[in-house]
């Protein structure tokens, strides 16, 4: 799991699953791995809205991106319906990736896709739901502060 301009992250999936329980696996890793590495690392910090109130962050708006190994970025496609259009990505996904897609059953259900070993997704991380001590949740854009490794190349 990428996420963009933050970290990578090693996350398992099932190998066949819709992409619904793929988005689903990645934010669930994010939120407790990350997320709550934010949440325990800023306990002391008051959030804006509140000067006494402590936060608690959950993803809230976020897009999966596919990409696979050996490919150039150009090809990554955007599972998301607001971005590429269902039957867009599903033959994308087979076209170019080769990749396995299944209607579930019965009929209406969503597509089964069988990943393999060269697929890698980004988890897109637009906005999170802040719980502020006092019970009530706000929603606000994700903001991190950039923090080189230590003895990285500048």
């Amino acid at each position: 799991l990428l996420i963009p301009g933050y970290c990578t992250m090693e996350v398992m999936i099932p190998v066949e699953s819709t992409v619904a329980t793929v988005k689903q696996c990645l934010i669930d890793h994010a939120n407790k791995h990350l997320l709550s590495y934010e949440n325990d690392t800023q306990t002391s910090e008051p959030h804006n809205s509140s000067s006494s109130s402590f936060v608690t962050k959950k993803i809230a708006k976020s897009w999966v991106v596919l990409a696979m190994f050996g490919y150039d970025d150009m090809y990554d496609v955007p599972l998301e319906v607001e971005v590429t259009e269902l039957s867009a990505q599903l033959e994308r996904m087979r076209k170019m990736f080769g990749l396995t897609v299944t209607k579930q059953h019965p009929p209406g259900q969503q597509h089964i896709v069988r990943w393999n070993e060269k697929c890698r997704f980004a988890l897109v991380i637009f906005s999170v739901n802040v719980k502020l001590q006092d019970g009530s949740t706000i929603q606000e854009p994700w903001k991190f502060v950039h923090e080189e490794r230590p003895g990285a190349p500048a």
